[in-house]
């Protein structure tokens, strides 16, 4: 899957840069075919995924699941691919001025993940209120207080980069598109930040233990050669 999923999206890169360079004359439609691929692929694999959680569940039970534990299965399974394959065919759609909608309408979709986050950090916020073990709640409320950090920093990114390509979408002539990259340029730079310091912070903690060991010795040589 992972070799399928490049080659994929390598096709549609390609099928984007000859689209708009004008050499051939696809429609939309067969240039978003690769995307539509990759979808389609993932669903299959969570298909298979959903059905062997279902039988792992149904082992060793004498009563089958009800209609509604497959369906909260199946929606916390698909959740995320069901938004992703609206959103594709919601831009396709509009691309192809088959729909005349406005940008931010075509882009409705991608609100909900942000969305359901919120709605699941109130709920998990609530639970630790109710529980009665204070230094439970305490470790849990700093958890909860760490993904809400996250979580808006992750948001800030990834929605202002979706406000800019509609802003760029709606006036073209008016938005340039390095205007529209600068979010998505930035969160590159902090995770290279990242990733430099944590390779860093590793180096060091693989090579401090092998300065320890050399100082223990030298003492050691020292210690013996005072004897």
């Amino acid at each position: 899957a992972p070799i399928a999923y490049l080659l994929l999206l390598a096709l549609f890169q390609v099928s984007i840069v000859l689209k708009l360079d004008g050499h051939v004359s696809w429609s939309i439609w067969r240039v978003a075919a690769p995307w539509l691929a990759i979808e389609a692929i993932h669903g299959l694999l969570l298909t298979l995924q959903l059905v062997a959680t279902i039988l792992k569940a149904n082992e060793g039970r004498a009563a089958s699941p009800t209609v509604r534990q497959l369906l909260v299965v199946a929606l916390d399974t698909y959740w995320w691919f069901l938004i992703r394959v609206v959103l594709a065919v919601l831009v396709v759609l509009r691309l192809n001025h088959s729909i005349s909608w406005h940008w931010a309408l075509v882009f409705a979709p991608s609100y909900l993940p942000a969305i359901r986050s919120v709605i699941t950090l109130c709920l998990l916020r609530r639970q630790l209120r109710a529980m009665g073990d204070a230094e439970v709640a305490q470790n849990e409320s700093a958890i909860v207080l760490a993904s809400v950090i996250a979580f808006v920093i992750v948001a800030s990114f990834v929605y202002s980069f979706v406000a800019l390509l509609i802003w760029k979408l709606s006036l073209p002539s008016a938005v340039r598109l390095a205007l529209v990259l600068i979010p998505v340029f930035i969160a590159l730079s902090i995770l290279c930040c990242l990733c430099t310091c944590l390779s860093c912070c590793l180096a060091c903690g693989m090579h401090a233990p092998l300065d320890d060991e050399r100082d223990v010795e030298s003492n050691m040589s020292l210690v013996l050669g005072l004897l």
